[in-house]
């Protein structure tokens, strides 16, 4: 092998040095452009703020974040105008001489014809019943836990009535992390395929209360009613990505999770979600984070879980612990859970998130809680 030429030698470091910097130069202006959603990456991963947050003293860095935003903004402003002319637009057809009611146009489809709903509706409908043919709820009429039965679980610590009234007019909203996501589509499967009541999901993975500056839920809850007012019922699934010390409403310093301050603000957040289902008429079912197999998580799961169970009862509406409810409770971690005198695994590998055995039966102990009744009855 023939030696590497003296000069190969002092050539080598100088490229290293050359494409070390032709990358910090590359990334630099990516990070001056994504600093928000990078600073909001880091605060959720590392519970502290980021390495160049420093930098925001500085308006011409903060200018990064508003050049990022632009597109965003652009889109809200033109959406609001397209969505202002198409109300006009039909406004004027409907008001022109001689226009009657079969040839007037409608912002929405009427909830008497269900199969001609907007395209993402008719997604959510269809994608409902594929769910609940492959996957059906099963029930379990030992334990009550029938939708017509008129029953109330054991583990549901309600008010008076034990049990959330709706009329076939009434919709229902989900909110919550990736344990919601799991849940949401059979109850929403369920309720279509018994009553044609409608329902619109909305949780989001690694969303919580602890970080709003990453997904707002109080924000998020009161534009939906807004929005949508015809919402009767929110059932709510949080805390996995909450048990860590956040930023302080006001900013700096962070708050030592589980402090008195830290307590204050994160019960606020639970009582805004509340409250505004309540001053839209809504009923809330609110469902504990289960039992973790890792023990320190596990104990803060335990804590959040006596804050929701505090604000819910204080407010008079449900809450479902859903730990007993797949086989396991506060001081135990259980893979499995009793079915029929047989055992079935509920619990996935990663000790948080549930299998489709434990999701469908969270999903059925929320049914058993939800009575149809006439539209007068449930006002």
């Amino acid at each position: 092998m023939e030696p590497m030429p003296e000069n190969d030698f002092r050539k080598t470091p100088r490229a290293a040095l050359k494409m070390l910097y032709t990358l910090l130069f590359s990334l630099l202006p990516l990070a001056w452009i994504e600093q928000d959603a990078i600073a909001l990456y880091w605060r959720q991963i590392h519970h502290k703020d980021a390495p160049l947050e420093f930098l925001k003293r500085f308006s011409i860095w903060r200018s990064g974040a508003r050049l990022n935003d632009a597109p965003a903004r652009l889109k809200t402003s033109l959406t609001s105008e397209v969505s202002r002319f198409d109300e006009w637009a039909i406004s004027t057809f409907n008001a022109r001489p001689g226009a009657d009611k079969p040839e007037r146009l409608a912002l929405a489809v009427p909830p008497e014809n269900p199969e001609s709903h907007w395209p993402q509706e008719k997604l959510e409908l269809k994608l409902s019943r594929f769910i609940m043919e492959r996957f059906p709820p099963t029930v379990d009429n030992k334990a009550g836990n029938h939708l017509d039965s008129g029953e109330a679980a054991t583990a549901m610590e309600a008010p008076s009535g034990g049990a959330v009234r709706l009329s076939g007019a009434d919709k229902v909203l989900f909110i919550g992390d990736s344990l919601m996501q799991g849940i949401a589509p059979y109850v929403n499967a369920g309720l279509y395929k018994r009553h044609a009541i409608r329902s619109f999901d909305l949780s989001k993975q690694s969303t919580g209360l602890a970080y709003p500056a990453f997904f707002n839920w109080p924000s998020q809850v009161k534009k939906t009613f807004l929005e949508k007012p015809d919402i009767k019922l929110m059932v709510v699934f949080l805390g996995p990505n909450d048990p860590w010390d956040f930023p302080h409403p006001q900013g700096n310093p962070y708050l030592k999770f589980g402090s008195e301050n830290w307590e204050t603000v994160y019960r606020g957040r639970i009582r805004e979600l509340l409250e505004t289902a309540q001053k839209n008429g809504a009923r809330v079912l609110w469902l504990a984070p289960p039992c973790m197999r890792k023990k320190e998580l596990n104990m803060r799961m335990a804590y959040l879980s006596g804050l929701f169970s505090d604000e819910v009862k204080n407010s008079r509406e449900f809450f479902l612990p859903t730990g007993s409810i797949v086989g396991c409770d506060s001081e135990r971690f259980a893979s499995f859970m009793d079915s029929g005198g047989k055992k079935i695994k509920a619990r996935s590998d990663d000790g948080i998130h549930f299998t489709l055995a434990g999701q469908k039966k969270i999903a059925n102990e929320i049914l058993s809680f939800i009575h149809i009744v006439p539209r007068e009855a449930a006002q």
